[in-house]
């Protein structure tokens, strides 16, 4: 009969643990719902195969916080998806493949720039950037602050060996139950399996 509790117990015990993860998944699911897009074009005269940044961030206080960006190798069509927040978009031309904006470098904003208000589940569309020779407003705006783009792989290509951090159960295991999370920390990554 003690073995038989036990055995119960310890069943109950690991409900309990996955009926915490499915809270967990459940409160990131909802945030998903009432994501917002935002949608539009790039366009630039003078890319000659060089990056174009574009940057999606938020001002406060005169803070710039970037809450996402995307690198693109010619002009296009860009997606974000986001939580519903107040947000600018920017782009500019990286001439020297470093990330960062210099004064040289052309640049533009959406708008003059314009705020995007958003409400949840919300989607914008025809937001069109046109990079234009150095813009003095984006100099300024850009020299003003701190903007960091995080990390950003720069050789595709690079062989990762199977016991890198990457693979670990943790990392697996915030990719299944906690997607937001592992989506902001931009742990993602395509990986293709080569045998040797």
């Amino acid at each position: 009969m003690k073995s038989i509790c036990k055995i119960l117990a310890f069943f109950v015990f690991l409900n309990m643990l996955h009926g915490c993860s499915f809270l967990k998944l459940k409160k990131e699911l909802k945030v998903m719902k009432s994501a917002i897009s935002l949608e539009g074009t790039i366009t630039c005269n003078e890319s000659n195969n060089k990056p174009i940044i574009i940057a999606l961030y938020t001002m406060r206080s005169n803070e710039i916080k970037v809450y996402d960006y995307q690198v693109h190798l010619e002009p296009r069509q860009f997606k974000f998806t986001a939580e519903p927040d107040n947000y600018y978009l920017a782009a500019f031309l990286d001439l020297n493949n470093d990330l960062l904006f210099q004064s040289n470098e052309p640049a533009s904003f959406y708008g003059e720039p314009t705020l995007l208000i958003t409400q949840p589940g919300q989607s914008l569309k025809n937001l069109n950037i046109e990079i234009i020779a150095p813009n003095p407003q984006a100099v300024k705006l850009y020299e003003s602050s701190e903007i960091s783009l995080g990390n950003f792989i720069r050789n595709p290509g690079t062989i990762i060996p199977i016991n890198d951090e990457q693979f670990s159960k943790d990392i697996g295991s915030l990719g299944t139950w906690e997607p937001l999370d592992f989506i902001k920390k931009r742990i993602w990554r395509i990986i293709f399996y080569r045998t040797l």
